[in-house]
């Protein structure tokens, strides 16, 4: 026993105990040693749920703010009353409560002089726990509030991890039900999913990992998206096979399954496509964490039905889109084809500069829609084999306006980007296109860009009123044009990337 209390009072002032690092953080705030060294010996063996305590001491009340300033995971403060004043303890609590706005540590106050009680006012201001005289904390008393003390502390974070969780799902949730590609979704899957066992897991805690898979049309899975130490298998046709061994599970029973420190989940669409989630979070899932990923994982379902109708309905507009675009260039006399190779030109081009990826997209949809003027010029002058007279000329330049005044009445992102490159695509770079002879950067990108694709694409292909023009006809034509009808950047992109949008044009070839 001497040893032991010997063991105690050489302890360094302020330290923890060497002992119970990890333990449930103590702290002994007191001016009388010997307080310090009967109740480490007391608790010297206390253990709540599989963890020990951590014992810090504090001398006076700078030193207590000091510690608490530190450690804001501490669990429990025995707080003396009268230290270096007769309100100390008081002054400690409001510190704690108001300055450093911890409300989770659980704060009992003790006194060695009875009489010295706080008044009623202070103990529920500043929320303190308890209030002992000193010869009132025999051992097992001591044991008693200590144990209430920290499963009290206990239930406060269990309830604010929660709640930080329950907020997280909400903004995850918000963040996958935006409308995007399913990689795009995927990834930010695994992100919010990540973020959300850091927000209710324990400080230091390091992010998770993790890959979502689909099923491939025909069979087998192939990887959509990773984070993590899995992010390079987005490039990858293969998914590891200690993955698949790990998902199979979640596949048979088609749900949410735990494993120790990594759980699967399988998730399958109301028009059935499937995706399974593989997830490591470096240990073992606790019971509220399971519960939160649970209610995620309903809202992931939820996202994936809305994203795969969504995608449907985009792709059924695609297909209006070009074959309303078809449509009319087939009675311009255009080639066919034409405007889906002038939207993915189009979408490769907005790529090469910079844009983000939704903007690709919506250019890729409404530069088809660039000529749907034509509808309104008459058959004489739209399929007239000879040279337009001035007035004809003008006539067929309405098609722009008219283009434009049948788009600009819907309120989608498609239509209105539509409406300005129907209006736009034949001003030129020099301010001598029409209708409004707009210059440079007066000229919308996403007009300017599908300037050049629509003449790239017309060049290379034959015209009734024209053959189709070489490679090296159509580079040299381009670069004459360069600064004059076209985007003098646009054009040096498309130059120095001109295999690439070859190749674009002939996935699109011509029916013979």
């Amino acid at each position: 026993m001497t040893d032991d209390l010997l063991h105690f009072a050489d302890e360094p002032e302020g330290a923890p105990s060497r002992e119970d690092e990890g333990g449930w953080k103590i702290l002994i705030a007191d001016d009388d040693r010997e307080v310090h060294t009967v109740t480490r010996l007391v608790l010297r063996d206390f253990e709540f749920e599989g963890r020990g305590l951590q014992f810090f001491s504090a001398f006076s009340a700078a030193e207590t703010r000091e510690i608490m300033f530190a450690n804001q995971d501490m669990a429990m403060v025995l707080l003396d009353m009268v230290m270096e004043t007769e309100t100390s303890g008081i002054e400690v609590a409001r510190y704690v409560r108001e300055e450093l706005g911890n409300h989770f540590v659980r704060i009992i106050l003790r006194t060695g002089q009875p009489g010295q009680a706080p008044e009623n006012q202070l103990i529920s201001r500043y929320d303190i726990n308890d209030y002992k005289e000193k010869t009132e904390l025999t051992a097992r008393k001591l044991f008693t509030v200590t144990t209430a003390s920290i499963r009290s502390y206990r239930d406060l974070l269990t309830v604010e991890r929660a709640r930080r969780g329950l907020a997280q799902i909400v903004k995850a949730s918000s963040r996958i039900f935006e409308l995007q590609s399913f990689p795009a979704f995927s990834r930010d899957v695994l992100v919010q999913l990540s973020q959300l066992l850091q927000v209710v897991g324990e400080p230091g805690d390091r992010p998770g990992c993790g890959v979502i898979l689909r099923a491939v049309p025909g069979g087998g899975w192939a990887v959509s998206a990773g984070v993590g130490p899995y992010a390079g298998l987005e490039r990858s046709e293969t998914v590891p096979p200690e993955i698949m061994e790990v998902c199979a599970r979640a596949l048979q029973e088609r749900t949410l399954v735990f494993l120790d420190h990594r759980f699967v989940g399988y998730y399958k669409t109301r028009k059935g496509m499937e995706m399974l989630l593989y997830f490591e979070n470096g240990r073992p899932t606790s019971r509220l964490e399971q519960n939160l990923i649970s209610t995620f994982s309903i809202n992931i379902t939820t996202a994936l039905d809305n994203l795969h109708l969504n995608q449907e309905i985009i792709q059924t507009q695609r297909e209006v889109i070009f074959t309303l675009g078809e449509v009319l260039d087939t009675r311009s006399g255009e080639t066919a084809h034409h405007v889906r190779r002038v939207g993915e030109m189009a979408s490769f081009l907005a790529r090469l500069h910079g844009r983000p990826e939704h903007e690709c997209e919506l250019i890729r949809m409404a530069a088809p829609m660039h000529d749907v003027g034509k509808i309104g010029i008459p058959d004489r002058i739209l399929l007239k084999p000879d040279p337009l007279t001035a007035e004809e000329f003008t006539r067929i330049q309405e098609h722009t306006n008219i283009g434009y005044n049948i788009l600009k009445h819907s309120g989608r992102d498609i239509m209105q980007s539509a409406a300005i490159i129907a209006l736009q695509h034949h001003e030129k770079w020099d301010g001598s296109g029409y209708p409004q002879h707009l210059s440079g950067s007066q000229i919308h990108l996403f007009a300017r860009i599908t300037a050049l694709a629509d003449v790239l694409d017309a060049l290379l292909h034959p015209r009734p009123y024209k053959h189709a023009w070489t490679q090296e006809e159509v580079r040299a034509y381009l670069e004459e044009q360069s600064g004059v009808q076209f985007d003098p950047g646009l054009v040096d992109l498309l130059l120095s990337h001109f295999d690439e949008f070859l190749r674009i044009i002939a996935s699109h070839p011509q029916p013979e």
